[in-house]
């Protein structure tokens, strides 16, 4: 935490997003179960995922190909994939939800309240958004 408040002096900005945003967070996810199906280690095939990312980025940079898709790239193209992260994440947050109820560690009792919870703060976040 203390890297996290020198960080945020540093950048500028106190309200700096330190860790993973929804996009990489959801890739990074799914990528860790797909290396648990497939017996892969996960750390290695994400430095070479990483490693051939920066490469294709380098050559992309080099190379200006940005400049021919760019025109694609619209607002409903933007609203899309926010719709899309949205989903897997609410997709994630009710399967992990709905495992209580079938798992025999946790109690009836405690289930219920976890749902219940759930959708206490989902009702109110969506009062809150108007």
């Amino acid at each position: 935490s203390i890297c996290g408040m020198v960080y945020s002096i540093f950048s500028g900005q106190p309200v700096t997003i330190i860790g993973s945003t929804g996009p990489v967070l959801a890739f990074t996810a799914i990528m860790y179960s797909t290396c648990q199906e497939m017996a892969l280690p996960f750390l290695s095939t994400y430095a070479w995922v990483g490693l051939w990312t920066s490469g294709i980025l380098f050559l992309c940079a080099l190379t200006s190909t940005s400049n021919l898709v760019i025109r694609y790239l619209t607002r409903f193209t933007d609203e899309i994939f926010a719709g899309l992260i949205s989903v897997i994440f609410i997709a994630e947050a009710m399967k992990n939800i709905l495992s209580l109820l079938f798992q025999n560690s946790v109690s009836g009792a405690a289930a219920l309240l976890s749902i219940m919870m759930a959708l206490s703060t989902c009702t109110f976040a969506m009062k809150l958004s108007g």
